[in-house]
């Protein structure tokens, strides 16, 4: 996430970080870790389109430049569509767009597209999609685009946001690491693996937060 100087314009975000936040619903009955074997049975890569793909830093979920339109990641159903008018956060007028998995063991569990990649016009809150379905379409100018674990609400806020108010901007967290193994287990580039200026996390050696209790490992 790409966070304003200004402090006052995440007044829109940490009001909904403050209210009631609906619980990730466990997607599996304990913390083992999913086979990539299982991962790739039930999702396609999102980003297997995007041209000149580019993984850059892990934060609240993972950061990727590059052009080209972002897919779903499984059969899912919409439920935040935000288009904005600038290519930051919603909280500062961006896009994001959040699907809910339905099925395999991310069922449940919802994942946010932001920033600098706008949503299809052609999609709306309750559509259902699957993986052929493109979400939203990433420019590759700043600040590109980020994906990961969102809330399951209709806020569109990440699911690392409680903790990641509390923290540098940049900072890697369990819920950004999970989701970059994720999207390694389908064949993407994982996040902080390459070194230019915002490919790396800050002290990207410390990993901030935990997952929940129950919440599917990769």
């Amino acid at each position: 996430m790409s966070r304003s100087r200004n402090a006052a314009a995440w007044t829109w975000v940490a009001a909904l970080a403050v209210g009631p936040v609906t619980a990730i619903a466990p997607a599996a009955a304990n913390a083992a870790v999913t086979p990539a074997t299982v991962v790739q049975s039930y999702y396609k890569n999102p980003l297997r389109r995007i041209r000149n793909l580019y993984a850059k830093r892990i934060d609240e979920g993972v950061d990727y430049s590059g052009s080209g339109p972002v897919k779903a990641l499984g059969d899912a159903v919409i439920t935040v569509v935000a288009h904005g008018s600038s290519h930051f956060w919603a909280n500062q007028g961006g896009n994001v767009v959040v699907e809910r998995l339905q099925n395999g063991p991310l069922a449940g569990i919802s994942v946010y597209n932001s920033e600098n990649c706008t949503p299809n016009p052609a999609l709306h809150t309750g559509d259902q999609v699957t993986a052929t379905t493109t979400l939203c379409h990433l420019h590759n100018h700043f600040p590109y685009m980020e994906i990961g674990f969102a809330q399951n609400n209709t806020s569109g806020v990440p699911a690392a946001w409680p903790i990641y108010r509390t923290v540098p901007d940049g900072s890697k967290t369990a819920y950004g690491v999970d989701f970059s193994h994720l999207l390694g287990d389908l064949a993407a580039p994982q996040g902080n693996t390459n070194h230019g200026t915002g490919d790396q996390s800050y002290h990207p050696r410390k990993t901030i937060g935990k997952l929940p209790r129950g919440f599917p490992r990769f």
